[in-house]
């Protein structure tokens, strides 16, 4: 906690490399990758139109075959994520 007449030390951004300081403030927000929900979002989508569709070209109603999209997108998400989730660990 500081007082109020103390001045905040000023660490240059290449001491956080050779420290491994987390970063504070909006440097946060540098290190945020925004590739991996925009394709996790875009594949969720792109598997239930491709499973719907399907479904209906081999015969299934328009609603049951939203259904199992649906489903397909639920599964896709998860296990795109459950990789995502495995690979940010290592």
């Amino acid at each position: 906690m500081r007082l109020a007449g103390e001045k905040r030390e000023v660490i240059p951004f290449s001491a956080y490399k050779k420290r491994r300081l987390k970063p504070q403030g909006g440097q946060a927000l540098k290190r945020y990758n925004f590739v991996r929900p925009l394709m996790l979002i875009i594949t969720a989508l792109l598997v239930k139109s491709i499973v719907t569709n399907g479904s209906m070209l081999l015969g299934m109603a328009p609603e049951p075959a939203a259904n199992v999209g649906f489903m397909a997108m639920i599964l896709a998400a998860f296990i795109m994520y459950t990789r995502m989730a495995k690979r940010r660990k290592k």
